[in-house]
């Protein structure tokens, strides 16, 4: 195993490991906004920057694996200065949003400015303004908050298959967006909203909905994952507001299903409230409870009048529609004809 030596502690660690990655064994916590566990490495924040004794220049820990007698440091003057150079490059673009943003108290941008930024600016010009992009049914975008860290990117590449999503433009008319008309419709794209450090892509369903220190969270699982997949419910009184995955202690999390994700909006929004009944070419509307109680009256009359005309009891009426599969059709042919 290599030899490494970080802060004055020696340890040693397997050569796969990333620097970022073999310094959290000591309890050393990097800054990071491109990093993820999930994903391929592209170290394009810079923020990861420490000092290597035979570098003259920081370098990245995220992108540089361990090698046997490498000596790093992580809180020398160079470091800091360097982390708060990158910030205020990173905040030149990136608009006061603070206020209104949905990512406001777990805005990854929001906690490393106050821990690495500095206390002023030197940015006098005009802030750049970037359209807002279409990424789905559930995700908003508001690209003027985008840091270009590129996790949405290597998100849809990798783990949805989709290729079209992409870095367009450079330097300062850089932007996210799809080479071609499309957008994120497989079933997990609800994960480029917790992928994302700052509020370029928020969910909408919890748009401007509550903060994060109103919420109090549940564990639970996914039960629409095979696996029961662990997740967090977060709520306010006993009303459901969302359902995340769970973080670690290094803010990383597995990738869980929109399913399960937004499965409890049922609980709310999708409720049926009222019924149609057409009698000819009349139409009658009637509440849910109403019609409840008319169509057990209609079933109780009809399974009395198949025992009539039968001279048979049935105990059971069977409704057939869109939302059964194959195998429930099956078994009720084989049940009747029995």
């Amino acid at each position: 195993m290599p030899y490494l030596r970080a802060n004055d502690y020696s340890l040693n660690v397997e050569g796969s490991y990333t620097l970022l990655q073999a310094l959290f064994i000591i309890n050393v916590v990097l800054p990071k906004f491109c990093f993820h566990e999930q994903l391929s490495i592209a170290g394009n924040c810079r923020m990861c920057l420490i000092e290597d004794v035979k570098s003259v220049k920081p370098i990245i820990a995220c992108a540089i694996n361990v090698s046997d007698g490498l000596e790093v440091f992580t809180e020398t003057v160079k470091v800091k200065r360097a982390r708060e150079a990158v910030l205020e490059f990173l905040l030149i673009n990136h608009p006061l949003d603070c206020p209104i943003c949905d990512q406001g108290g777990e805005c990854d941008l929001q906690d490393l400015t106050l821990v690495y930024g500095g206390d002023k600016g030197r940015f006098y010009e005009l802030k750049r303004v970037v359209i807002n992009k279409f990424f789905g049914f559930s995700v908003k975008t508001f690209m003027n908050r985008c840091i270009h860290c590129t996790r949405c990117i290597r998100f849809a590449s990798e783990v949805l298959g989709i290729g079209s999503l992409g870095v367009l433009g450079r330097g300062f008319l850089m932007e996210i967006g799809f080479y071609v008309e499309d957008y994120l419709d497989v079933g997990m794209a609800g994960n480029v909203v917790d992928l994302c450090p700052v509020g370029a892509l928020t969910a909408k369903p919890y748009s401007f909905i509550s903060r994060p220190w109103e919420l109090r969270s549940v564990n639970y699982v996914d039960i629409f994952d095979v696996f029961l997949w662990p997740v967090v419910i977060n709520m306010r009184g006993n009303s459901i507001l969302r359902v995340m995955p769970v973080f670690s202690s290094r803010n990383e999390f597995e990738f869980i299903s929109d399913k399960g994700r937004y499965v409890f909006d049922s609980i709310y929004r999708l409720r049926l409230q009222q019924v149609t009944f057409k009698l000819g070419f009349q139409k009658i509307y009637m509440s849910l409870s109403k019609s409840l109680v008319l169509l057990t009256y209609l079933f109780t009359a009809s399974l009395r009048l198949l025992c009539l005309n039968k001279k048979k009891y049935y105990s059971s009426i069977f409704c057939l529609g869109g939302y059964l599969d194959v195998s429930e059709l099956v078994s009720i042919v084989d049940s009747s004809f029995k």
